[in-house]
């Protein structure tokens, strides 16, 4: 299985916001980024299934309809041929339940979506850059929730 650094994987059911975060990320100029999306969790675990390169980071909604992003984080983390992808929780819901809830399930970081393109382009970059490590035994509840 093949592993592909500058493969990122975003599944959110909202078109505007899968254009805004599509837009942020092309305008990073310091970084090679090749960006597929997905509008559902279903299609996106569908792919993961068939992926020989698998990206990086997945980034996960939580609230879509159907396969939402808490089971899609649980399938991915409960699949060792996903053991070196690493999962950002990008939401609109910051509820504690739900940052409580991912980081026990294993994601890496948890991101709430920013009202404005030039601060989720500093969040990807960031996220990008920083080496989320593989194993999840580097993550504290402290450096989980990323605001900026």
């Amino acid at each position: 299985m093949r592993y592909n650094k500058s493969r990122v994987f975003l599944a959110d059911d909202d078109p505007e916001d899968r254009l805004f975060f599509k837009i942020a990320i092309d305008q990073i100029d310091d970084l090679v980024v090749a960006l597929e999306t997905f509008n559902d969790g279903e299609s996106l675990m569908q792919h993961l299934a068939e992926c020989k390169d698998l990206p990086y980071i997945v980034f996960l909604d939580l609230n879509m309809p159907g396969k939402s992003g808490h089971t899609c984080l649980e399938e991915i983390r409960q699949n060792s041929r996903y053991d070196k992808v690493s999962v950002a929780i990008y939401s609109t819901s910051a509820t504690d339940e739900d940052i409580e809830a991912t980081f026990v399930s294993g994601a890496n970081v948890y991101i709430p979506k920013p009202d404005d393109v030039a601060t989720l382009r500093q969040i990807i970059r960031h996220v990008l850059k920083t080496d989320l490590g593989f194993s999840l035994s580097n993550i504290s509840k402290e450096n989980f929730l990323l605001r900026m």
